[in-house]
């Protein structure tokens, strides 16, 4: 390949035939000027430019974005590989060291932002919370700075889109949607439930769990037969909450194509029994 252009030590540009790649690796660039051959094989990585308007958005990031964030970035990415085994294509490297450049600038002028969505990550998605976790005190030790718990959320949020391939701000809202319809149909059913209960938040929680495994395709439709001895007597206990599950159960059905097995409509069941007692 020939260099194009080279950015600093660690980065430059190349093409050939066929492509136009940004090369990233220690010194690389080192002594090196336009016109020069330069093989890939000496690369630790490859950003593949796939269209103009990512040719004009990494260009943008590589002249402003110092060094040293690209070496944090590449032992960020490593680590993250290493950690959930699996492979991060360059968006997520790239749309990794945008952020953590403004996040530094953000937390050196002081400024700090809040999220009320970690806590739910970190309950639907507790390995991707670790990683996040992880990776921030990496960015902490590297640039002496303290990042507030939105950072773990905004992290996350890279992950979930790069390593899981979700949307978080779809699912999200979606995951929304199907807790008010269950709360919804629950509260028409039982009016006087005390919302400010220990046993209505265990039960929201379930909820968003519930709704959330729905909505990202990870919905069990496991039929556990040693269910089956415990359901009777319930069933024949509580009556009015066993039919409501089973409207609850076909109306996620209905609107989400996902069959629900046994196992999640039995703990939906103990759920509603407890808050509406």
């Amino acid at each position: 390949m020939i260099i194009s252009r080279v950015y600093n030590n660690n980065v430059v540009e190349a093409k050939d035939l066929a492509r136009t790649v940004i090369l990233q690796g220690k010194g690389i660039g080192f002594g090196k000027k336009a016109g020069d051959f330069i093989s890939a094989r000496t690369a630790s990585k490859i950003f593949e430019l796939a269209d103009r308007k990512h040719y004009r958005m990494i260009r943008e990031i590589l002249e402003e974005v110092p060094e040293d964030y690209w070496d944090l970035c590449i032992r960020i990415q490593d680590y993250t590989e290493d950690t959930l085994q699996v492979k991060l294509n360059s968006s997520f490297y790239l749309s990794l060291l945008d952020h953590i450049y403004i996040a530094v600038k953000r937390v050196r002028k002081g400024i700090e932002l809040s999220s009320i969505m970690t806590t739910e990550i970190e309950l639907y998605y507790e390995d991707i919370y670790r990683v996040a976790k992880h990776i921030v005190s990496m960015m902490e030790e590297y640039f002496s700075l303290h990042f507030d718990d939105s950072e773990v959320y905004f992290i996350s949020v890279h992950l979930l889109e790069s390593v899981m391939h979700l949307n978080y701000s779809e699912v999200s809202s979606k995951v929304k949607e199907i807790v008010q319809m269950i709360e919804k149909m629950v509260q028409e059913e039982f009016p006087s439930i005390n919302k400010e209960s220990l046993d209505y938040s265990r039960f929201l929680i379930h909820t968003k769990r519930f709704a959330n495994l729905v909505v990202t395709g990870k919905i069990s439709d496991t039929q556990d037969t040693k269910l089956d001895d415990l359901y009777l007597p319930l069933k024949q206990s509580y009556g009015k909450q066993y039919l409501l599950v089973d409207r609850i159960i076909s109306e996620v059905s209905k609107h989400y194509n996902f069959p629900v097995g046994t196992n999640e409509k039995f703990y939906l069941f103990i759920h509603i029994i407890k808050i509406s007692q």
